[in-house]
């Protein structure tokens, strides 16, 4: 028996990682334990499900995007002025997009 699920990597992709066993709960226990053994990010300032949209948007502000000063300057005005006020104290698993 096969049990499966997609597993998202620390680069961001997500991959499907297979185990198998004897039964069906062998399998999912075997997918389990490797789902369980994968490394995970962890240390300060990591960003989680509970984590607010303004720690969230702070932490992608201070990435380098090599924008150039008429972008940062527009994307910094519109997350003051729209994003945070609207958002801000949301945390990451409260917001989804509108599709």
């Amino acid at each position: 028996m096969q049990a499966r699920a997609r597993c998202r990597n620390l680069k961001g992709y997500t991959r499907l990682v297979p185990k198998t066993g004897a039964t069906r709960t062998a399998a999912e226990r075997a997918l389990k334990t490797e789902l369980a053994a994968r490394p995970r990010p962890g240390g300060a300032g990591v960003i989680t499900a509970s984590s607010r949209v303004s720690a969230l948007v702070e932490a992608w502000l201070a990435a380098n995007h090599a924008w150039s000063t008429g972008s940062e300057r527009t994307y910094r005005l519109v997350i003051r002025t729209s994003v945070m006020p609207a958002f801000g104290q949301l945390t990451s698993q409260e917001v989804t997009p509108v599709g």
